[in-house]
């Protein structure tokens, strides 16, 4: 199945008309019914906008493998399950795995305000 199948798919789960579905995403009509007839590929910038809005599985838009939408109570029904699974944890694996989150979520960003940093100097110091 191509992409364009699964974006009408996406649109006839959700009941929506192209106008509609066009509505949510911003776009014109034409530009649905083109992606749907496979005429024209969506940027990733469309995807992940789709996948945003309609809550859809980007790896099932992609590849068709995994559901088509993202289920919020599973993953709440995963974040509870690992909660209940820390609270049985002794007191000083739960601080050792709380401080390991913490410092991993702070490493990402470290990584990302690098990087905006990094493309930001690449203005001020490029040359002509």
């Amino acid at each position: 199945m191509r992409i364009a199948d699964r974006i009408k798919q996406i649109r006839e789960a959700k009941k929506l008309s192209q106008k509609q579905f066009a509505d949510t995403m911003e776009t014109a009509l034409t530009r649905i019914s083109e992606y749907e007839r496979d005429k024209v590929k969506p940027s990733s910038e469309i995807l992940t906008k789709l996948a945003e809005i309609h809550n859809v599985n980007i790896n099932w838009l992609l590849t068709g493998n995994g559901n088509m939408f993202l289920d919020q109570k599973s993953e709440d029904g995963e974040f509870a399950e690992l909660n209940e699974a820390l609270t049985r944890l002794p007191e000083i694996r739960q601080k050792y795995y709380y401080h390991k989150i913490i410092a991993e979520s702070l490493e990402v960003e470290d990584k990302r305000a690098d990087a905006k940093v990094r493309e930001e100097a690449k203005g001020v110091f490029a040359y002509p």
